[in-house]
């Protein structure tokens, strides 16, 4: 009984010990550039400003105007929002992991949803952070 109850305890201070030293990802907030990689051949297609806001939204500049919303489970972070003029219809969804508060990958999806299908395009994404404001 000793043992197991020594057991209990060890594991629940090897859990503080690990919460202690997990960092926060939280991304920063402020101007990222996205490098865009498209399938099936994954070269670089784009390369992207976008605005992470404390709202939990993104904007990007009137080149190709987007903007959406964004939220975060643990390293775990997820885009979704239009991309270009809105009565084009394209969706943008992508889902990321933090590797480093400046720092995200992850893959995308984009589509026309005023055309029939197949009209989508996917692919991989890297962003960095780039400046506090944007």
């Amino acid at each position: 009984m000793k043992r197991i109850l020594l057991g209990i305890v060890a594991m629940f201070g090897l859990i503080d010990v690990v919460n202690a030293v997990t960092p926060d990802l939280t991304p920063r907030l402020g101007a990222w550039t996205f490098y865009f990689y498209q399938g099936p051949g994954f070269g670089m297609v784009a390369t992207k400003s976008i605005c992470l806001q404390q709202d939990h939204t993104w904007a990007t500049g009137p080149t190709l105007p987007g903007h959406g919303s964004w939220a975060q489970d643990g390293k775990d972070i997820n885009f979704s929002g239009t991309i270009g003029e809105v009565i084009q219809g394209v969706a943008f969804s992508a889902f990321g992991h933090m590797l480093t508060k400046t720092m995200i990958t992850g893959q995308y999806m984009n589509f026309n949803i005023v055309q029939d299908p197949p009209n989508g395009v996917y692919g991989s994404f890297r962003a960095t952070f780039t400046a506090s404001t944007c």
